[in-house]
């Protein structure tokens, strides 16, 4: 690549006029690059290693294939996470999400091709790209693997990570064309994705110092909000201002929703930067007791403050429980007489509680006694059915002991046999139980019992006197 001296002569020698001029204010600088003219160019407001070319100038880069090894056409946005990492020479550094390459080889320029950075791709043929891309840099490694996979024993020693995830690309000038509608769902797995690889990225390189996450969207869910969930849980890293990193006046920061988030993070916005939508958060590592995570330290005192309101509210669930306890025993009584005044049933509070929870008591003796002679009544009953069966199982009995007798018995056994059916029915139609109270019940049954006894006696003293 052509340094900056180099590069404008040669652009001159073709025809191309540089705009020397020096700007007090971005805002000066943004007017006259939407004033270019076609054969204009001039050196960026922010990064000296930077030329800025009119839109128009696309056909000539197209047919300027002599210079694709001294000059890289980037957008300027594209290029705010490398310049915000600003790797020192002999400095060790990895792109997370590398390909096709581009931040890759600019890392490389920026190092000056010295040190080393790993670049990391999971795809076979974006690797291959990227491979393509990175050939002439030897300071440049690729791994062809998952970074999630890749910890300090593949890349010892990392000091810098540029993390540029996967994203939904809203700020891409064509999208933001387009007037998509957003779709939530997309952009939950998007943000779950890249939390896991800022937090990854925060944790499986002890040596690391700084990170830069940026991504090409403009969604929020997709950049503040994963910032903030990963300070909330990585209390050893901290949130720097990118602006001030940045050294000179930028215009557009993160939103007012994330406090303590959206005021130290940059975006660079197609409508005022004239370049596509990016996002650009950077990351340090604390290394004294001074420096500390904000974010963190908030978030850990508002878990403390809900987990006391958690037993404080446990400790008043259990009175609370209590008094619809209390409150449905009582329940569906109607208050005794006419409405009494607020006055009065102030006065009337407290006795009317002790009335209402002995009336509850009563109820519930009332209610056992009840269950109790219903209880008794039903044994009662089971036990005169169950007598009732064994008479009639006797009786049945003596019948057929009536109709085994021989033939030859004579007339008189005859005659005694049929008084004794007789006497038989006369003592069914006795034995029939009468409706009665229940009271009674239990002793009227013993007398029949006893009668029925002397009655099976008779009858088994006569039966063997008809047989002998």
């Amino acid at each position: 690549m052509l340094a900056p001296p180099g590069a404008i002569r040669l652009l001159q020698e073709e025809g191309w006029v540089l705009v020397d001029e020096e700007f007090a204010s971005y805002a000066e600088y943004l007017e006259r690059v939407r004033n270019l003219g076609d054969s204009e160019f001039l050196v960026d407001f922010h990064f000296k290693e930077m030329l800025v070319f009119p839109n128009s100038a696309k056909n000539y880069w197209a047919r300027a294939t002599d210079h694709k090894q001294k000059f890289v056409l980037q957008n300027k946005a594209c290029l705010l996470p490398t310049y915000l990492l600003n790797p020192a020479k002999k400095s060790v550094v990895m792109d997370m999400c590398a390909a096709p390459g581009l931040k890759t080889t600019h890392l490389a320029n920026l190092m000056k091709n010295k040190g080393r950075v790993y670049a990391v791709e999971r795809d076979a043929n974006r690797y291959k790209l990227l491979c393509d891309y990175s050939a002439d840099f030897g300071v440049i490694k690729t791994i062809n693997d998952d970074c999630l996979l890749v910890g300090d024993e593949q890349a010892p020693g990392v000091e810098y990570i540029l993390l540029d995830p996967s994203c939904s690309g809203s700020g891409m000038v064509d999208r933001l064309k387009l007037n998509e509608e957003i779709d939530k769902q997309r952009l939950y797995r998007l943000g779950g994705l890249q939390y896991k690889l800022l937090t990854h990225a925060m944790n499986a390189f002890p040596a690391a110092k700084r990170i830069v996450y940026s991504t090409c969207s403009i969604f929020p869910e997709e950049n503040e909000a994963i910032v903030q969930g990963a300070l909330r849980h990585n209390g050893h890293w901290k949130l720097v201002d990118a602006k001030a990193a940045l050294g000179k006046e930028w215009h557009n920061v993160g939103s007012p929703d994330y406090p303590g988030i959206g005021e130290k993070c940059l975006y660079a916005r197609p409508e005022s930067d004239l370049t596509i939508g990016m996002f650009v958060a950077v990351l340090e590592r604390c290394e004294g007791e001074d420096e500390v995570n904000e974010v963190y330290l908030a978030h850990e005192k508002q878990k403390d403050s809900y987990e006391k309101l958690a037993r404080i509210g446990k400790d008043g669930g259990g009175k609370e429980k209590g008094k619809r306890r209390r409150k449905q025993e009582v329940g569906g009584e109607e208050e005794e007489g006419s409405q009494a005044t607020p006055e009065e049933s102030v006065n009337e509070d407290e006795p009317s509680k002790k009335k209402k929870k002995k009336k509850s008591k009563e109820l519930v003796e009332e209610e056992n006694q009840q269950a109790e002679e219903v209880a008794e009544a039903q044994q009662e009953d089971s036990s005169l059915k169950k007598k009732k069966k064994k008479d009639k199982k006797v009786e049945s009995a003596v019948e057929e002991q009536d109709v085994a007798m021989p033939e030859d018995c004579t007339q008189d056994d005859d005659d005694k046999i049929s008084k004794k059916k007789k006497k038989k029915n006369k003592n069914k139609e006795v034995e029939e139980p009468e409706v009665v109270p229940e009271e009674s019940i239990v002793d009227e049954q013993d007398v029949s019992s006893v009668k029925k006894k002397k009655k099976k006696k008779n009858k088994d003293k006569s039966v063997e006197e008809i047989v002998e």
